[in-house]
């Protein structure tokens, strides 16, 4: 995979699964210093900025929007697996990284919840502080414990 000068991947190539679950969280970071409420165009835009193409694209839309749309609920998930934490304290891009995965693992079926712990960690192994990792496993472990135990009951 080809990088350009600002150490991206190259779109129009072939983009990976974990490739556009990066862009999703860059996607959601970048937003999150801006105005709560989004729309379709600023996606849209985001993606034409970024040159992305391919069949992951449409993944990265889909999931973005899914994301935004089940915000509260997500972030509310957050909040009541955080130990000793509130979300203030949660950097932007391990929040970023939370908002992913718990979208996946709660309305995603296709997807199993072992694979969207691992690249979220994965990837906040990547962006995330050196603690990052342990924290985004952690509260999707929890998260992901609760939700058996919900279901089993």
């Amino acid at each position: 995979m080809a990088l350009n000068i600002e150490g991206f991947f190259v779109q129009g190539v072939h983009m990976t699964r974990r490739e556009a679950r990066e862009w999703i969280v860059r996607y959601l970071f970048q937003y999150s210093f801006f105005d709560e409420n989004d729309d379709c165009e600023k996606i849209e835009n985001f993606i034409e900025y970024h040159s992305l193409k391919g069949k992951e694209v449409e993944f990265i839309k889909r999931s973005v929007f899914g994301i935004l749309k089940n915000r509260e609920i997500i972030d509310q998930i957050i909040h009541d697996n955080l130990v000793n934490w509130t979300q203030e304290r949660i950097p932007k891009t391990d929040l970023s990284i939370l908002r992913m995965a718990i979208y996946e693992i709660k309305y995603v079926e296709e997807i199993p919840q072992k694979v969207s712990i691992n690249e979220a960690v994965e990837i906040s192994k990547k962006y995330g502080t050196d603690e990052s990792f342990r924290f985004v496993n952690g509260l999707l472990g929890a998260f992901v414990r609760k939700e058996v135990d919900y279901v089993g009951n």
